[in-house]
């Protein structure tokens, strides 16, 4: 890695996703009595595993709440320099139409990080190479909590899904950003500033990110670094990022039949049913862009990530307008030129750390998902993600080009895969326009198919302010 990122004060989840662990879980916690939590925060901050090494067996990680840190006892001046949408949280009234919601995903029905829920402070993230070792490492963690409640313990492991796939069916997570000073580099024009995903570094304004901060009078043993404007007050957030938690459960038994309804003319078709999925999704099952493959499959391409709209599918008669994967990440297409959309998407990137959780059904009947023994468990994703400001990054991507019913020229579309058609329809189904000449098509009636059952705004901490957190007399 280059550059002068400080690796060895930063989170590793932040720099790599740990595909070599595929066992984890999440632990949500509760301070009950602040003194005795910093005690044990003091001890577990010497665990955390830090940018710089690359863990084959085991990973750590820590986050909080706003209202957990306010229990940490950080002073009112500093808790005001938190960004304002993390100090709200995410179940404020006026984001539930903005981030879907609603209905299903009402967060009165959710079962963590919801207002009928107990209040969660802390989150810790274990990471393990073996599943035995998870469940023997977690069980001492948990013996070791002091001062701290043990809400819920949310699993994932990768090694039960089929070949890095989402419970949809669909090859996942190939598309991240590259970021300027990592291990993996390319063409300029492609690369992001570390400061979208990281604080204390230069962002795709060419400025540095604002920053929660300490007054000098409560820095002890100069754990942080002075802040960069010139103040007497030291930099919290330096080497942090906001992380934003969402559980996300997937109905595959009503995706699949809706897929089979609404192309059973003439017949149950498999491929039909899968076409019709790929074309909301906008790549095949094995992760093929269409944008290169719109006719068929090609496995080939499964992990390509080398294309873009406006040159190659400027009308959307490849990969649809209201596709899942051209409203995420728009690339070139948003104008009013696709130099300006290249820059303007940049600035509206998230970092994915997201895992899927639930028994994997490796099936796209009917039939056979209604038949699976295990349906009735619920399956999903763990949707994590980085960014260093929610509203410009998580927030904007989530209201402004997934949920909109209008995007890119569209009328009554919401995003067909994780949208919510009750924030921008007023209305339980959306439509999906598949572009296409001489006549679109349009797939009406299409339901939502997963609802956020818990979720929350944490704020991942470099490791020396982890240690400052648990020094705060």
């Amino acid at each position: 890695m280059t550059g002068n990122i400080e690796f060895k004060d930063i989170q590793g989840l932040i720099v790599r996703g740990y595909s070599d662990l595929p066992a984890s879980c999440f632990l949500l916690l509760n301070i009950s009595d602040a003194v005795k939590a910093k005690q044990w925060l003091r001890v577990i901050s010497e665990e955390i595993t830090a940018g710089t090494s690359k863990p084959i067996h085991r990973a750590m990680h820590i986050a909080f709440t706003y209202s957990g840190i306010k229990k940490l006892g950080m002073d009112e001046n500093s808790l005001k320099s938190f960004a304002r949408e993390f100090k709200e949280g995410m179940t404020s009234d006026h984001r539930k139409r903005a981030l879907g919601d609603l209905g299903g995903s009402d967060t009165t029905k959710w079962q963590w990080g919801g207002p009928a829920n107990e209040e969660v402070h802390i989150l810790l993230m274990l990471y393990y190479s073996l599943e035995k070792s998870l469940e023997e490492d977690c069980a001492i963690q948990v013996s070791k909590l002091d001062g701290l409640n043990l809400i819920k313990r949310l699993d994932s492991n990768l090694s039960t899904l089929q070949k890095r796939k989402e419970h949809f069916g669909f090859h996942d997570g190939i598309s991240q950003p590259l970021i300027k000073g990592f291990n993996k580099q390319a063409d300029e024009k492609f690369m992001v500033e570390p400061g979208e995903f990281i604080l204390g570094y230069q962002n795709e304004y060419l400025k540095l990110p604002d920053s929660p901060w300490v007054s000098g009078n409560e820095n002890p043993y100069s754990l942080l670094p002075l802040l960069q404007d010139g103040s007497n007050n030291y930099d919290f957030g330096k080497n942090g990022s906001y992380m934003v938690f969402r559980q996300i459960s997937q109905d595959v038994l009503r995706f699949w039949k809706f897929m089979e309804d609404a192309t059973c003319e003439g017949g149950s078709d498999e491929e039909k049913r899968v076409r019709l999925a790929s074309k909301m999704m906008g790549r095949w099952p094995s992760g093929a862009p269409l944008v290169k493959c719109p006719d068929r499959d090609n496995p080939d391409l499964g992990g390509d990530n080398s294309f873009e709209f406006y040159h190659a599918d400027r009308d959307g008669l490849k990969c649809p307008f209201g596709s899942h994967v051209r409203r995420s990440n728009p690339r070139n297409s948003k104008g009013p030129t696709p130099e300006e959309s290249d820059l303007i998407n940049k600035r509206h990137k998230i970092l994915r750390r997201g895992r899927p959780y639930g028994t994997y059904i490796e099936s796209s009947d009917p039939a056979e998902i209604a038949a699976h023994p295990e349906l009735a468990k619920d399956r999903g994703l763990h949707f994590i993600c980085f960014n260093t400001s929610i509203s410009r990054q998580f927030e904007f991507i989530q209201d402004t080009w997934l949920n909109s019913s209008k995007f890119q020229g569209l009328y009554n579309d919401p995003d067909p895969i994780s949208g919510n058609a009750l924030g921008r329809c007023r209305s339980e189904t959306g439509t999906f326009t598949i572009q296409a000449e001489p006549v679109r098509e349009r797939i009406k009636d299409v339901p939502a198919f997963t609802k956020v059952i818990g979720g929350a705004y944490f704020f991942m901490p470099g490791i020396k302010a982890v240690k400052y957190l648990s020094s705060i007399n």
